[in-house]
């Protein structure tokens, strides 16, 4: 009888022993599993900002070839307007000068 009690009580250490190994190993699968989603959501996060980081990079490039563009008619435009000035000045001076002369041919 003796004997039979101690196998009863070892088989049921071992058992007891069993479903606490499993027990704890199954809590630490659980925290296991949340680490890794965690760790996934971030490396998704991360991923998500090179790709926005990709996508401004080229914005910006997109914008740096109209500035260029605006750039160039914006030169255009200004010797336009300077070239224009110096026509209206002279069409100026030339009407002032003409009536000047009238004037004084007037008076003589």
């Amino acid at each position: 009888m003796n004997v039979e009690i101690g196998t009863v009580i070892g088989v049921l250490g071992s058992l007891l022993g069993l479903a606490g190994y499993l027990s704890g190993h199954d809590e630490k699968l659980t925290r296991d599993a949340k680490w890794k989603g965690k760790i996934d959501e971030k490396l998704d996060a991360i991923a998500g900002i090179k790709t926005d980081v990709s996508n401004v990079k080229t914005d910006v490039d997109g914008v740096k070839t109209v500035l260029q563009e605006h750039e160039g008619k914006i030169v255009e435009a200004i010797v336009s307007a300077r070239s224009a000035h110096h026509r209206i000045d002279e069409i100026v001076a030339g009407k002032n000068a003409a009536p000047q002369a009238t004037q004084s041919e007037l008076h003589n």
